[in-house]
């Protein structure tokens, strides 16, 4: 589901009016701090106990799992603010006009 951009990694459909919500992060180490984005606290919070997150420690040599049931109502983040710089390319009419009646 995270491609879809919807604020969790997977979902499980148990009927049309019964979805959850899983957000999965990992860890090189037994445990550490995770970044949650915007998108999945509000999801989370709209959710409520349909969302779970999911914790993997020491995912690559032997994982421990701790599962949050609704961790919007039992974890308290930090919010960071982040401006962000975008580039953006602009190509004029003109020049597509000349490549354009080069073709």
């Amino acid at each position: 589901m995270r491609d879809y951009g919807c604020g969790y990694d997977f979902q499980i459909v148990v009927s049309d009016k019964q979805v959850y919500a899983i957000e999965v992060k990992g860890f090189l180490e037994d445990e550490g701090g995770i970044l949650i984005t915007g998108k999945e606290w509000e999801t989370a919070g709209t959710m409520k106990t349909d969302y779970y997150l999911v914790l993997v420690g020491n995912i690559d040599k032997d994982p421990v799992i701790t599962v949050i049931n609704n961790p919007y109502e039992k974890l308290f983040p930090k919010r960071n603010l982040q401006t962000i710089i975008q580039v953006n390319w602009a190509v004029s009419s003109t020049e597509i006009r000349k490549l354009k009646s080069n073709l």
